[in-house]
C-alpha cells in the first residue's frame, strides 16, 4: 500500500540545472521529519501516475535549529572557492 502524498509548495524547490533540483525548507519543524520522495506528475501533485525520480533517507530533526552568531563568508579568487565560518549558539 502506498502512503498517502504530501505535496510541498513548488516555491520550496529551485531547479539547479537540468539534473538537478534542490528542497530547501527554511525554518523547518520536527513535524517535517520524515521520508521525501521526489515525483514528476504531467497532472500535478496528487496525479496517481506519478513517476517518481528519487527519494531521501529519513530526515529526522533532533532539535529546533537556533541562530548562529559571527556568521562570514569569503570568496577566493572569484571562482576558485568559498570558505564560511560561524559561532555556534
Amino acid at each position: 500500500a502506498n502512503s498517502p502524498v504530501t505535496c510541498v509548495d513548488g516555491r520550496k524547490v529551485q531547479v539547479v540545472d537540468s539534473s538537478t533540483a534542490m528542497l530547501s525548507i527554511p525554518n523547518v519543524s520536527l513535524s517535517e521529519a520524515g521520508v521525501f520522495d521526489c515525483c514528476v506528475a504531467r497532472n500535478g501533485c496528487g496525479d496517481p501516475k506519478f513517476h517518481s525520480v528519487g527519494n531521501t533517507e529519513d530526515i529526522y530533526i533532533q532539535y529546533q535549529p537556533e541562530n548562529v552568531t559571527d556568521f562570514k563568508c569569503f570568496i577566493y579568487n572569484w571562482d576558485d572557492h568559498m570558505n564560511c565560518t560561524w559561532t555556534n549558539p
